[in-house]
């Protein structure tokens, strides 16, 4: 394997043949270690036209057809690959059995997946037959199987000579399995052979994290970055341990050298900001919700889940104004308005903006609205005891009940009906229908306005009036 020295060589080499615009010829293998290099700088114009140049020159080579398949696998054209892979003539060599192999996981054929690579780990007899086995278990942990990779690790013979990034990738497989204590007893075999090994105290520092020991965390944090500064995992480590040990100094000043050398990974920002507010650091927490926002993927729970906290932080920092719109987002997640308006409301009526909560429920149309929305909005309403505030909405629904037969929102009619001092008649009538909708919740929401009176009592209370 070639050092960096080489390959940046090399790469030179290509580049001057290339702008000379002559015809010039290279090894496939010299290509190849070209392509990789341009595709670890994320050049992929560079990568693609380096590939096109090899296939040119070796049409016909193994590595040059399996970097072709590999690429065309990345773009989710799984059959075309494999169709390459097929013109090879040696079907049994370590690159289309890893090919298969991987295939057959992709689409859930375990066993299949297994049986290309039998006869190689049943009795592996040579260093190539070893490598196989762990180029396995890379992709075994790349798609979840952490057990089996533990298991085709654990075949490997110790004098391995690399016996270094077997560990490492065991230990990352004992995390995901939260086998904290077999990681933690390989960790420190690993460190005691090699202090210097900035990946292990990486992992290392990932298993306090795990185990809740933020400060020993954050000093194997320490330990790798001393080895290498530049270590993003470690830098992201110790800014969510800071985090969590409550030492905002540290995480903000931490988050921030991170986010300026990874500006698109989200989940850090995400984090912390979430961290900081629950601690109530909500305006510390806005600048980390926003850069996280700006890059996180529009879709599923996590963006909403982001937007929910964004707007509650809005909110708790006196900018109530900004709520809906943000929840708003939402909608390309596939929230409905009427969700939106309901989230809205609760963060609103959470930070007591009671006024701008019923407003913004007020914005739902009652009319087309489903019977689970209305009681979304009834129950809301009642949860935070917005019932003079809110009299022209509860006329609304009530009036709409009437005509209507939605009988699940009548027990919260009928206790907004006491509340605002319905008639007699009125209340009779919305209690009989709320106890026949639902008696345990409605015995259970009169005793809050009437705490020393049986529901009997109340029907009773309201009869003797009714009578007057």
């Amino acid at each position: 394997m070639r050092n960096s020295r080489e390959i940046k060589t090399l790469v030179s080499d290509y580049e001057r043949n290339l702008s000379s615009g002559q015809p010039f010829y290279m090894d496939a293998s010299d290509l190849i270690d070209i392509m990789d290099y341009y595709m670890n700088r994320h050049a992929d114009y560079d990568a693609e036209t380096c590939l096109r140049i090899a296939k040119r020159l070796h049409p016909s080579h193994p590595e040059v057809i399996i970097t072709q398949a590999y690429r065309l696998k990345e773009q989710g054209q799984w059959e075309a690959a494999r169709q390459l892979v097929s013109t090879i003539s040696d079907q049994t060599s370590s690159d289309v059995l890893l090919f298969n192999f991987e295939y057959y996981l992709s689409i859930l054929h375990i066993d299949e997946a297994f049986h290309q690579l039998a006869d190689v780990c049943e009795k592996p007899s040579q260093l190539s037959d070893y490598d196989l086995i762990y180029d396995a278990a890379e992709i075994l942990t790349d798609y979840g199987h952490s057990e089996y990779a533990v298991v085709w690790l654990l075949h490997l013979p110790e004098d391995y000579p690399d016996r270094d990034a077997a560990d490492r990738l065991l230990v990352e497989n004992y995390l995901h399995l939260k086998e904290n204590g077999k990681a933690q007893e390989l960790l420190t075999k690993i460190l005691d052979t090699n202090p210097y090994d900035e990946c292990a105290w990486v992992q290392q520092a990932e298993v306090h994290y795990e185990n809740k020991d933020y400060n020993e965390a954050i000093d194997s944090c320490d330990y790798a970055l001393a080895i290498h500064p530049g270590s993003h995992e470690a830098v992201r480590l110790k800014t969510l341990s800071a985090a969590a040990s409550a030492l905002w100094t540290t995480a903000i000043e931490m988050g921030k050298q991170y986010m300026k050398s990874y500006p698109t990974d989200y989940t850090v920002p995400l984090t912390l900001a979430e961290l900081l507010s629950q601690h109530g650091r909500h305006e510390e927490a806005i600048p980390f919700y926003e850069k996280a926002y700006r890059h996180i993927p529009h879709e599923g729970s996590v963006f909403s889940r982001l937007l929910s906290s964004l707007a509650h932080s809005y909110a708790a920092v006196s900018q109530p104004q900004r709520v809906l719109p943000t929840l708003t987002c939402a909608s390309v997640a596939g929230a409905t308005f009427a969700e939106i308006h309901l989230s809205a409301a609760a963060i609103l009526f959470d930070e007591r903006y009671d006024r701008m909560g019923v407003d913004t429920l007020h914005k739902i149309p009652l009319g087309t609205s489903l019977e689970e929305e209305l009681v979304s909005i009834t129950s809301l309403l009642c949860k935070y005891q917005c019932y003079d505030g809110a009299k022209e909405l509860w006329h609304e629904l009530i009036d709409m009940a009437e005509k209507k037969e939605f009988r699940n929102i009548s027990p919260y009619l009928a206790v907004a009906s006491c509340r605002l001092n319905y008639s007699s008649t009125q209340i009779l009538s919305l209690l009989q229908q709320a106890f026949q909708a639902d008696p345990v919740l409605t015995r259970e929401m009169l005793h809050h306005i009437f705490p020393r009176l049986s529901a009997e009592e109340v029907f009773s209370l309201f009869g003797q009036k009714n009578e007057s």
